[in-house]
């Protein structure tokens, strides 16, 4: 009995998709092994599991508004002026149809409903003979050969080629109007054009849902009447499963190249990269060409994704399949169906995705949410990988509160109740409101924790309500990739003469600046690392090499980049009124020993891997208050991915200026010494009314200073003395080293809970548990730092340095 109804499961319930057709025999094969019955011969599963992409498809929703006027973009080998002409005779096309003025009409419903008819015949007869399995197969060919499903396919077919075709004066024109004509007279419509679309609908391997699966998905005559709108089609699957590939849809060319040409591959430039790549032309024409084409099918299917409407919520940025699929299998549910999918755990806190997360929050579509970390190597990618199991529900299936469960490393972490914990909707608005993306705690405490400071401190800006007391901007200078072709290397600087003072390289009027990146700053702290090229490194091989504290006792020693820019391209992109400037490294991980890592840097030039933030109030306070452990504790809750983007930081629990006002001399008088260490923020030191020579680096007395602006920040944001002390513990690296360095101890915790402890009696109580203690003007008097002396003038004994020439 067990073995006849797994066979009637399956032959009747199962449904797939793949784009190899090896793929989809090997499933056939799989689900026979299954549904194997003795005596009875192999299911007809040919209308069940088929092969095409499904992301490239249309829906009834999308023809019947007619082709976007986004499907005529300039793609690799389009003619600009072509391109133009269509955008132009698709846009009239479409103000006469809306108009009234052409009466085309698409009868999709129609022949939706015949082939759900014929569907329900084919499936009704059964697989208990040879001979009915082979009437199965001859009916399914027959109706896929008849008008039924040959005009709907060739007018979807052609909405979707509208998008890729080649658009040159010799190519066919596919516009709105053929896809109108297609629908209703194909016959009226040249074989040329028919034959271009057919040969695309091939190569690009197009699949419409409602016409593969017309048992599952309906088309009401009037499409308002259908249950999901956005596609236009009632009905769908009772459950989605899936565990969709995980690739970026643009062409990276290092991928390309690194089999096929590994010396394009490895140059060190995009710029020079670039060059090697049109050099192909004369060089291997046969490879080049396979480039070109390589890129025409990337950009295409790029378009569709972005532009074609079909993925609203997902179809944006850098776009990464597991997205758009995700996206696509939850249209494909009906509204009492559900979702299981393996994607990475981007799709709940990554800027691309945040209005497609936001949605389910919204519509309460959000079931659960799994995150596992990789190092147990379950799939055989990178070890820090994060993805996650995401379930969904449809729409008279809602969930008020989600569960959700973070940094599991295995199914064994899933049954761990203090592992596991729920967000409602206002909580994620609460947290998130800009974006309500998710958080990612590793425990019920964290969660209870974040609660309670998002109670208390407002998000740094908020979007939705127009909060920004700290006046925020975030500016990028020099993007690494675009902008590679203003770069100059040091060798190329040095041979033609050019001398280095300092990091940067002079010759007679002319100079070239350095150009900072993230990985070469630390917590106040412009000169971490110089960029050396690594030679065992395949992929990015510019590594830090970090400066020794001796190195950094002399403060004419500054940190040296990859590579330089000159002055006036330096100038032209000048976005700063002073001297420095406060940013933060972008490339970033909750697994680092510090996630958000902000600094002030000199007037240079400054990689997009290093934002920057612009601020009218005092950029010292809010530094100070971004680099601290509680700040960082909040920002790691958010990161989900390997980048600190702007999105998150605006929703970082960041105290406004007036509760730090008061503290403005605690806060300065440390920041000044830890910052200023070299010549070359002297004009951020004189910002400050320091006139004296830098202070002189040293690892113990930046240790205490440090330790005693964490303490200031865990009173004001709030936190009592056992949080202090669990938080300090979810830095394992930080941990770690301290141990190795001390002699068993964790010392950056024991000083930062020896200084909370000595500021305790000088921070007056919050006057509720939603609110933040309020310093005043004498709140910090007779408070005795442990630092001896502080810096206040430039008489302060430090070892004195004269000032360099290019200073």
């Amino acid at each position: 009995m067990l073995r006849h109804a797994l066979r009637q499961v399956i032959g009747h319930c199962v449904y797939g998709i793949d784009k190899n057709p090896m793929a989809v025999e090997l499933c056939k094969v799989s689900l026979w092994l299954e549904a194997m019955e003795p005596g009875r011969p192999l299911n007809f599963l040919d209308h069940h599991v088929v092969c095409g992409n499904s992301l490239l498809g249309a829906t009834p929703k999308l023809l019947a508004d007619g082709v976007p006027n986004e499907a005529f973009k300039a793609l690799t080998g389009d003619d600009k002026e072509q391109v133009s002409a269509l955008r132009k005779a698709n846009r009239a096309e479409r103000k006469q149809r809306m108009q009234g003025m052409l009466a085309w009409d698409l009868p999709q419903a129609s022949y939706s409903a015949e082939l759900r008819r014929a569907f329900a015949v084919i499936d009704s007869y059964s697989d208990e003979s040879v001979r009915l399995v082979r009437q199965k197969e001859s009916e399914y060919r027959d109706l896929q050969e008849s008008e039924f499903a040959v005009v709907p396919k060739l007018a979807a077919d052609a909405w979707c080629a509208a998008f890729v075709v080649s658009k040159t004066a010799n190519s066919p024109a596919i516009t709105d109007r053929i896809v109108r004509v297609l629908a209703g007279a194909p016959g009226t419509v040249d074989e040329e054009t028919i034959e271009e679309i057919n040969r695309l609908a091939d190569e690009y391997q197009f699949l419409h849902l409602h016409l593969a699966f017309p048992d599952i998905f309906s088309i009401p005559r009037n499409l308002d009447d259908a249950t999901n709108k956005q596609c236009g089609w009632s009905g769908g699957f009772t459950c989605v499963l899936g565990n969709p590939p995980w690739e970026r849809v643009k062409l990276q060319e290092k991928e390309f190249f690194e089999i096929r040409a590994p010396e394009i591959a490895a140059a060190s430039k995009a710029a020079e990269r670039r060059r090697m790549i049109d050099e192909l032309a004369e060089l291997n024409p046969l490879l080049h060409n396979d480039y070109l084409n390589a890129c025409r099918n990337s950009e295409a299917m790029s378009l569709i994704l972005h532009d074609s409407g079909r993925f609203p919520l997902t179809g944006r940025g850098d776009v990464n399949t597991y997205s758009v699929f995700t996206e696509l299998a939850r249209n494909c549910i009906s509204v009492w169906g559900r979702v299981g999918v393996i994607v990475q755990t981007g799709i709940a806190t990554d800027d691309t995705t945040k209005l497609f997360f936001s949605d389910l929050v919204k519509c309460s579509a959000l079931v659960s949410l799994f995150d596992f970390e990789n190092r147990g190597k379950i799939f055989d990618i990178d070890s820090r990988m994060r993805f996650s199991l995401l379930s969904l529900t449809g729409d008279e299936r809602p969930v008020d509160e989600a569960q959700f469960m973070f940094f599991a490393h295995g199914t064994a972490d899933l049954d761990k109740p203090n592992r596991r914990f729920t967000l409602s909707t206002d909580d994620l608005m609460l947290i998130n409101p800009n974006t309500l993306t998710c958080l990612t705690f590793r425990s019920n405490r964290d969660a209870e924790i974040i609660r309670s400071i998002y109670r208390r401190v407002p998000v740094l800006a908020n979007e939705a309500t127009g909060y920004d007391p700290w006046s925020i901007e975030f500016v990028t200078m020099f993007h690494m990739a675009n902008d590679s072709h203003t770069f100059t290397a040091s060798k190329e600087l040095k041979d033609n003469g050019y001398r280095l003072l300092g990091n940067r390289f002079e010759q007679e009027f002319e100079l070239f600046l350095p150009l900072y990146e993230g990985k070469m700053v630390s917590f106040f702290d412009h000169r971490a690392a110089d960029i050396v090229k690594s030679k065992k490194a395949k992929k990015r091989q510019n590594q830090p090499k970090y400066l020794a504290a001796d190195h950094k006792l002399d403060p004419t020693r500054l940190a040296q980049p990859a590579s330089w820019i000159p002055k006036v391209e330096v100038y032209k992109r000048k976005v700063s009124s002073v001297d420095y400037h406060l940013g933060f490294s972008d490339v970033t991980s909750v697994t680092n020993e510090r996630t958000l890592v902000p600094t002030f840097v000199p007037n240079v030039a400054v990689g997009h891997n290093m934002p920057l933030i612009h601020t009218s109030k005092s950029s010292v306070n809010l530094c100070s208050i971004l680099a601290s452990y509680i700040c960082d504790y909040t920002a790691r809750q958010k990161v989900g991915g390997t980048h600190m983007t702007f999105f998150i930081v605006k929703q970082l629990a960041v105290l406004p200026p007036d509760s730090v006002h008061h503290a403005t001399n605690f806060i300065h008088t440390r920041v000044l010494e830890l910052t200023y260490t070299a010549w070359d923020l002297t004009g951020f030191a004189e910002d400050l009314g320091y006139h004296g020579p830098p202070f002189r680096w040293d690892d113990e007395r930046r240790a205490l200073m440090r330790a005693e602006l964490d303490a200031l920040m865990f009173h004001l944001y709030g936190i009592d003395r056992d949080d202090v002390d669990y938080i300090m513990d979810t830095f394992p690296i930080v941990e770690r080293k301290d141990r190795e360095r001390y002699d068993g101890a964790y010392r950056t915790k024991d000083l930062i809970l020896d200084r909370y402890d000595a500021l305790a009696p000088f921070i007056p109580p919050a006057a509720s548990p939603t609110t933040t203690p309020q310093l005043t003007p004498d709140s910090l008097n007779g408070y005795q730092t442990f630092l001896d002396p502080l810096p206040a003038d430039p008489s302060i004994a430090h070892p004195a340095s004269t000032r360099p020439p290019w200073a």
